[in-house]
């Protein structure tokens, strides 16, 4: 299905934003969010429910471009929509996961319904949704002031720290000033790039921790006759994986991750063009999906088509003086997880939380100082950097185990993907730690069907350590 554009308003240079340097004024607290991403775009709906400014620069005009395949929402995602009044306009289009199907090299299969548990814990389960849907419920979600809140053709060239205030320039001349800069806008993050600029060496340095091990097929295609909506479909082989999606209308999302011949430390990229990556999918052809499914069904059956990289880091270097990252900007991880959309859900409510708090606490006509903006934004890294690292982890671990990378997670993946009950658990220790909105209550569907039972987590560690004790 054809998603059609959102094509942005491009404000004149005298249209932009303008607040003075004093840290006592009459104009409120305003952010400036770069992106027009997920989890921009989260970050406005949180700011508005707390009553704070913004103003998000986009460096496109079309907000859904077509790129990018289908991603996934996880229960703490859904519950912040739901804060957010967004969860029934995605529950209209996204495709719930009932079944988990898992395929081998041997042939061998196995159907498993552990995903069901997760919306009878926490009101929410798992659910599939094209990227250019998220976004456009994300954006129509704002209403009208996304007209005058959202910049498409907003390409960030300079971020400058003047007083209390921070300025940010575009390359159509604009000048946007504002208390706080959020970078949204991912991997080659302007913001990040600022930053580095100034923090010296020791973050300059840390970018030689991201690393690709794998690249990443990602496609759309029509509906491909046998695949069932609500089932989702891991295929496991020596090497590369498998991961495929029926939707709600039989469009099908799909992506094929691949392990390099070696890995590639960031700059460094390899020389793969858009036709090498054709060629792999297409030497996919004869490979099995489920039953008598063949990828070539799929393959030649996609709407729209994409590689990339998959880089994985989780950065330390997360904020500088009033400039802060969220979301994929700073957590790097693979789309085996299925993790990406929530996390940066996540850090948007994490960072509005923050904000609210302060500014809740400060009289109208006085802003936060800059060490006060600072302390925040070192307490709001500190706090998501560790949940951010046990997701980067068990991400880590998915993409090795699904492509059985080694006989090592060739012989654990055997075992951990065959049971339900590992995947219970170490779903229910990501979920346990979620984020939601502090500030808004939570829907009843998402608070009080949360029952966690700690015993029964300790004693399911205890039982994970014993039979590694035993293995190894």
């Amino acid at each position: 299905m054809t998603t059609p554009p959102i094509l942005l308003p491009t404000p004149s240079p005298s249209s932009s934003s303008s607040h003075p340097t004093s840290t006592t004024s009459s104009k409120p607290f305003h952010v400036l969010i770069i992106g027009g991403s997920i989890t921009g775009l989260t970050l406005a709906h949180c700011l508005t429910a707390a009553g704070i400014s913004y103003t998000i620069l986009e460096k496109h005009r079309n907000l859904l471009a077509p790129l990018g395949g289908v991603i996934g929402v996880a229960p703490t995602g859904a519950r912040i929509l739901d804060q957010l009044g967004l969860f029934e306009n995605l529950n209209a289009i996204a495709q719930g996961i009932r079944i988990l199907c898992t395929g081998f090299p041997d042939g061998s299969g196995i159907s498993q319904a552990w995903v069901r548990e997760f919306e009878g814990r926490y009101g929410y389960g798992f659910s599939i949704v094209t990227s250019q849907q998220l976004l456009e419920v994300l954006y129509t979600g704002l209403g009208e002031r996304a007209k005058e809140t959202v910049h498409g053709g907003a390409e960030v060239t300079k971020i400058c720290h003047e007083g209390d205030v921070v300025k940010v320039h575009t390359r159509a001349g604009n000048v946007y000033t504002g208390d706080l800069v959020v970078g949204a806008d991912g991997l080659h993050s302007i913001a990040r790039s600022e930053i580095l600029k100034i923090v010296g060496r020791n973050a300059i340095a840390e970018t030689s921790n991201l690393t690709a091990d794998y690249r990443v097929h990602v496609g759309l295609s029509t509906s491909v006759p046998g695949l069932s909506t609500s089932e989702q479909i891991i295929r496991s082989y020596d090497g590369f994986a498998l991961f495929v999606f029926c939707g709600k209308d039989g469009e099908v999302g799909w992506f094929a991750t691949e392990k390099l011949d070696q890995r590639y430390t960031y700059p460094e990229r390899p020389g793969y063009t858009e036709e090498d990556a054709m060629a792999y999918c297409e030497s996919m052809s004869d490979v099995n999906v489920w039953g008598d499914i063949k990828f070539g069904a799929v393959w030649k059956a996609r709407t729209s088509f994409s590689h990339a990289l998959v880089d994985e880091h989780v950065f330390s270097t997360w904020n500088y003086g009033r400039v802060v990252y969220v979301g994929d900007s700073v957590v790097k991880i693979s789309p085996n997880s299925g993790l990406g959309a929530s996390v940066g859900m996540e850090c948007a409510a994490a960072l509005t939380n923050k904000l609210h708090s302060l500014l809740s606490s400060k009289s109208p006509i006085s802003k936060p100082s800059t060490a006060a903006i600072e302390t925040l934004l070192d307490e709001y890294t500190n706090s998501q950097h560790r949940r951010a690292r046990m997701i980067g982890f068990a991400s880590y671990g998915a993409i090795r185990l699904h492509s059985r990378d080694g006989w090592l997670n060739a012989l654990i993946g055997g075992f951990v993907l065959r049971s339900e009950r590992l995947a219970v658990f170490w779903t229910t220790v990501i979920m346990r730690g979620g984020i939601k909105l502090d500030f808004l209550p939570v829907p009843r569907r998402g608070s009080e069907k949360q029952r966690w039972n700690m015993r029964s987590v300790i004693l399911l560690v205890s039982v994970v350590v014993v039979l590694l004790a035993v293995v190894f």
